[in-house]
């Protein structure tokens, strides 16, 4: 993580009050879908993540997909009640509704090796669930969904990517910067586990969406440096037009 990434992360978090604690992100997720065997995430990332890097691919490969469930009872959980009484997170150049509520309930940690050597008590860990918005976007053709739960500032972004076709979905971090750099290849990921739950199953534009997401993920960033990630928690928005469409 660059130091302007993480000046800029910390400034908006102390902007932010905590109410993950209170909006307890819970749900049963004991029939994930997708979980790779023989994976235990800290253990491998601290000793294996270059071993493990050959088993990671890039987003457009045609790899880890996974059904997701149908929960039509979802928006009434408890959470989603309880995001109403937070506002919205203000996002750099974007323009909220009056009154509009938050979100997403959510934990997103981040592990990464710090700069100072390769031990293990070297590993940073960060939660970004103070400044996590949610936005879905539906292709032209309406048969494949794109969920963007993270937070940008205008220069730069993280967060979460799902992807959405007909009864399968994938899971990917990501981040972007607008420095140019040649060097940069395109990112890749080895997800341990992932599953989606959502209230429908098909959806159109200006729907409400309603979800549960976790997964668990090696992530090597555009400079081939990994990171692991444990996401976990609840999202909600309505469904736009896809920009890139």
């Amino acid at each position: 993580m660059s130091t302007l990434y993480f000046l800029a992360f910390m400034t908006i978090l102390a902007c932010n009050n905590s109410i993950n604690n209170s909006l307890n992100i819970t749900y049963d997720s004991s029939s994930d879908t997708g979980a790779r065997s023989g994976s235990h995430v800290d253990t491998f990332f601290i000793e294996n993540t270059d071993s493990l890097r050959s088993f990671a691919k890039k987003w457009s490969d045609n790899r880890f997909w996974d059904v997701f469930q149908i929960d039509t009872s979802l928006k009434h959980l408890p959470v989603f009640k309880k995001l109403d009484s937070v506002p919205e997170i203000q996002q750099m150049f974007e323009q909220l509704e009056e009154g509009q509520k938050r979100s997403v309930a959510m934990d997103h940690y981040e592990t990464e090796l710090g700069y100072v050597s390769d031990a293990a008590s070297a590993y940073v860990t960060r939660n970004f669930s103070e400044v996590l918005v949610c936005h879905a976007y539906l292709n032209r053709d309406e048969d494949t969904l794109w969920l963007n739960i993270g937070f940008g500032t205008g220069f730069s972004g993280w967060g979460t990517t799902v992807y959405i076709t007909k009864n399968v979905f994938k899971t990917m971090p990501y981040y972007f910067d607008d420095i140019v750099d040649m060097d940069e290849k395109e990112p890749l990921n080895f997800p341990f586990s992932q599953s989606l739950i959502l209230n429908r199953r098909h959806y159109k534009m200006g729907d409400s969406i309603f979800g549960y997401v976790g997964f668990k993920s090696i992530y090597y960033n555009e400079y081939e440096i990994p990171s692991k990630h444990n996401v976990k928690g609840f999202f909600r928005t309505k469904v736009n037009k896809d920009w890139r469409r």
